[in-house]
């Protein structure tokens, strides 16, 4: 549903910050969405089997690729498609190796009578990552609307660098734990 309605809303966005390459960035982006969500199915099927150093390689291997595709496709011009389409292939990427290591295939199949148990049990979460998400991307939005966008470049670089000591311990930690005292 995300990557549909983020495919949707492209040209609103576009419009919004009246630039044009918004829509194509967006389209590129939306797709990460679903390869994400299909990806936390099978590492949590490997959180639950213990499989931690599995799970930590392959988001190695993520960011890795992210980094080397990113600093290539900049090198090579591709200016705000730089950081767009690694982000893609790197979900890509997540998804097909948690899906093999976790010995799962990827099926398509449409089982509505599991939507019941999905909304009434997942519907607080999902609320709770809407605002997280919001949280997470208001800054950028508002800077975006008031400021030039290199503002917003070095705003962005200048948060991420401040936040990567805190987000290194905290999502490792949890990461770890939270399988472990629930199969406790």
């Amino acid at each position: 549903i995300a990557a549909i309605v983020l495919a949707a809303l492209a040209p609103a966005f576009a419009a919004l910050y009246d630039e044009p390459a918004v829509t194509l960035l967006l389209l590129t982006l939306a797709p990460t969405a679903l390869l994400r969500a299909w990806a936390n199915v099978a590492a949590a099927v490997l959180h639950v089997r213990m499989r931690f150093r599995d799970v930590a390689m392959v988001s190695f291997g993520e960011s890795a690729s992210i980094a080397v595709v990113g600093l290539t496709l900049a090198w090579l011009g591709a200016e705000e498609f730089a950081l767009a389409v690694p982000v893609t292939l790197g979900a890509m990427l997540r998804c097909v190796l948690l899906f093999r290591l976790a010995g799962m295939s990827l099926t398509l199949r449409i089982r509505p009578r599991r939507w019941r148990m999905l909304i009434s049990s997942g519907g607080k979460l999902f609320v709770s990552r809407i605002f997280v998400m919001v949280l997470q991307q208001a800054d950028y939005a508002l800077l975006a609307i008031f400021h030039p966008a290199a503002v917003v470049g070095v705003y962005y670089y200048a948060f991420l660098i401040s936040m990567q000591t805190v987000r290194l311990l905290t999502v490792n930690i949890g990461g770890v734990l939270l399988p472990a005292l629930s199969s406790m």
